[in-house]
């Protein structure tokens, strides 16, 4: 009879992933470039920091220049704690790296394959769709 019985599968392990985000402010803080998630994802709809999905510890500031090609950044201004967020199939580990940069630089430019037309300002940011990992960041930088 024990061989009719349902047999419960062990979980399957938990996706790491590392997400790195880069926070573009205007030199006076008050605006800040977000990224729209595409579809046929997870987070579609979702707004979000410019980012780069990468195993390492950290993203070095020569990777953020070849990123983002054309822009010129002078240095990181804040490199911020590590957040975590845990869904149900992955553990997300994500790290934010802020810099400014003058608001005219900003040109429509292609960065991971998401059209980036310009900045936000924060109020506006405050009540766009954000993942919890980008809010948990925003709660703690911002306020």
């Amino acid at each position: 009879v024990q061989h009719l019985l349902p047999v419960k599968k062990k979980a399957s392990p938990k996706r790491k992933r590392r997400f790195h985000y880069l926070v573009l402010l205007t030199e006076d803080s008050k605006k800040v470039v977000l990224q729209k998630r595409t579809s046929g994802d997870v987070w579609e709809g979702l707004y979000e920091f410019i980012l780069v999905e990468d195993d390492s510890d950290e993203v070095t500031f020569d990777r953020w220049k070849d990123i983002l090609g054309h822009m010129e950044l002078k240095s990181f201004e804040y490199v911020s704690k590590k957040y975590m967020q845990v869904l149900s199939h992955q553990k997300i580990e994500a790290m934010f790296y802020i810099c400014f940069v003058k608001e005219q630089n900003l040109e429509p430019n292609h960065i991971n394959n998401t059209r980036i037309r310009g900045f936000y300002d924060l109020a506006s940011v405050e009540i766009m769709p954000k993942p919890v990992i980008v809010n948990k960041f925003i709660a703690d930088y911002f306020k």
